[in-house]
């Protein structure tokens, strides 16, 4: 507070000004200029500000990471169920059981996810820049809508979310 009525008190023709100005409006002002620089990263409050927001950035980040690899691993057993189940049909299908047109579309469904399996795992491996991958993946969406396995989509994954509530629910 005392710095900043030593600057006024230095500028010509503001004493007038200065006897007009409160205390408290002041001690507000200063408070905001000390906020507004931390903000815009003039000036660090202290040390804690500065190690909090790395703290809060590698948390938020860690927390994507999760959920990143979850819905993976979501999609990976979802396909792999996806093939146990397809190969029942087919175990029934040569003895002689004829299979409904959704069980048909199942299998189909199935044997595409498993032939776009492995080249949309190949792109995720291939090292490329995260702004490369953004114009990659919007590229092959974007053109080729089916080329992902069905079970890596969001549609499938809040199904199973809503399936998995279902049974956790008692009767």
């Amino acid at each position: 507070l005392q710095p900043l009525l030593a600057i006024l008190g230095e500028v010509p023709d503001y004493n007038i000004v200065i006897d007009d100005i409160d205390e408290s409006e002041l001690e507000i002002l200063a408070k905001e200029i000390s906020e507004l620089k931390v903000r815009l990263g003039f000036g660090m409050a202290n040390q804690m500000d500065l190690t909090k927001g790395l703290r809060d950035f590698w948390e938020e980040s860690l927390g994507k990471f999760k959920e990143g690899v979850d819905f993976y691993v979501k999609g990976t057993k979802m396909l792999f169920g996806d093939v146990v189940y397809a190969m029942w049909l087919f175990k029934r299908t040569t003895q002689g059981y004829t299979l409904k047109p959704r069980e048909v579309r199942t299998i189909r469904r199935t044997l595409k996810d498993i032939l776009t399996f492995f080249p949309a795992l190949i792109i995720l491996i291939i090292p490329l820049t995260p702004f490369g991958h953004v114009l990659v993946f919007s590229f092959i969406q974007r053109f080729y809508p089916d080329f992902f396995p069905t079970a890596f989509s969001d549609r499938r994954q809040n199904l199973m979310k809503m399936y998995e509530e279902i049974e956790r629910k008692p009767p």
